[in-house]
């Protein structure tokens, strides 16, 4: 009877403790550093972080304010890192930098050039191979994405790609994000096209308008609101009033009137 009770007595308690807690997990991989955060403490409390677990294993506590030195877990770049921080409910630590777990944007590029065929190779150093680059062209005063290409490895690495061209000149960068970050660009590469510029083949009578050549374009009315976006070459645009439209294709943009019988 002395038994159950006292084992009925531990479990209440446990019950009690568990009650009394709450947890943090953090969870990425491992990018070479450690984690902060401040254990903070109140007037009539202790350490407010009872337990820290990574991947499992214990972590010895010490001051208020400190480390979590996941270098001496001997952790390789990239390996799973699963970090939880128990605490006094009501009382939750401050992570002073969670985005350690997560990627950085750290590439730089070597060489950025264009062959004669159009075709834009690079090869850039110091990538995490966990993000993707975005390949922008600056079409109607604006940055435009074509296509995203994923970082192939650590390290070192080259990559090419054939953008569609516009007369003219077309002008082109990389963009990468990473989280916690501003998103960081290399620099603007242009290229000098001979291609013949598209031009407004037909606007027929308010029902379809048709360019001389396939093309991205997008139309706004005269209050400045995006009223059509594509990519083709015959458009159709009888659902559009009668009025003044500009019109972005290409790398061009002008006005048109779209009329109705």
């Amino acid at each position: 009877m002395l038994k159950s009770l006292i084992l009925l007595y531990f479990i209440v308690q446990s019950v009690f403790i568990q009650g009394q807690t709450d947890s943090i997990v953090l969870k990425g991989e491992y990018q070479g550093k450690s984690i902060y955060f401040q254990n903070h403490t109140g007037a009539k409390e202790a350490g407010c972080t009872l337990k820290i677990t990574v991947n499992g294993k214990p972590l010895g506590m010490g001051n208020p304010d400190f480390e979590i030195d996941l270098g001496a877990y001997k952790l390789k770049l990239d390996d799973p890192v699963i970090i939880v921080i128990y605490f006094k409910k009501g009382c939750a630590p401050k992570i002073v930098n969670p985005e350690a777990l997560a990627p950085s944007s750290t590439f730089e590029i070597v060489k950025m050039e264009f062959d004669d065929k159009g075709v834009l190779s690079w090869t850039a150093k110091n990538e995490t191979g966990k993000l993707s680059y975005k390949l922008e062209q600056f079409v109607c005063h604006k940055w435009l994405t074509l296509v995203e290409i994923k970082e192939k490895a650590r390290g070192t690495n080259e990559y090419a790609y054939k953008p569609k061209m516009y007369s003219g000149k077309n002008t082109f960068r990389l963009k990468q994000s990473s989280p916690h970050a501003e998103p960081r660009m290399s620099k603007p590469i242009d290229f000098m096209s001979s291609l013949p510029p598209i031009t407004i083949a037909d606007l027929k009578m308010g029902k379809k308008l048709v360019f001389s050549d396939s093309t991205s374009f997008e139309i706004y009315d005269k209050f400045g609101t995006k009223v059509k976006k594509g990519f083709g070459k015959i458009i159709d645009v009888m659902d559009l009033p009668k009025d003044m439209y500009d019109l972005n294709y290409g790398n061009q943009a002008e006005s048109v009137k779209i009329e109705k019988k």
